[in-house]
């Protein structure tokens, strides 16, 4: 188990990844700078998923489920990406402010996204392919419903009045 979760570790932050150098290439349209978004977005997870992540979430109680307490996990560390994304944001869009609860809500909603898929999908993968490609797989996808949900936000907030 300790192997399987390591590689979902590895899995879920490459995903990370390629969405913050994807969100940074679209954004450039903005004037927004590629590098700039990706080293604050690097930033901002680093520290969202440090804080909530590895030292808040074993002291946090009074949930009434485990999911409900994830998700409260995701949408904080999530948040923090959010404003550190926002700090570049700031100065290319009007409403960057948004993009916090935006950020907070695709990872809450991430959480809720991981039960299913990795029902559906991890140990028919797992079975042909091995472990490895089905953690990368399972992170795939929910890279994919973050980068679906956050990419409605960031497409509404370049649609706004742009900062001169």
């Amino acid at each position: 188990m300790g192997a399987t979760a390591f590689l979902g570790g590895i899995a879920a932050n490459f995903t990370g990844a390629v969405l913050a150098v994807g969100q940074g290439v679209v954004i450039a349209r903005l004037g927004v700078p590629f590098l700039r978004w990706s080293s604050w977005s690097l930033g901002g997870w680093l520290l969202g998923n440090t804080l909530f992540g590895r030292f808040l979430s074993p002291a946090l109680g009074g949930f009434s489920t485990p999911l409900a307490r994830d998700m409260a996990i995701s949408a904080a560390a999530f948040a923090v990406l959010g404003g550190a994304q926002t700090a570049v944001l700031r100065g290319f869009v009007t409403a960057a402010g948004w993009w916090v609860p935006a950020s907070a809500g695709g990872g809450a909603a991430i959480i809720l996204l991981a039960v299913p898929v990795r029902l559906a999908g991890f140990s028919p993968i797992e079975a042909g392919l091995g472990v490895p490609a089905a953690e990368g797989a399972v992170a795939g996808l929910i890279g994919l419903a973050y980068g679906g949900l956050t990419g409605f936000a960031l497409s509404w907030l370049a649609s706004l009045h742009h900062h001169q």
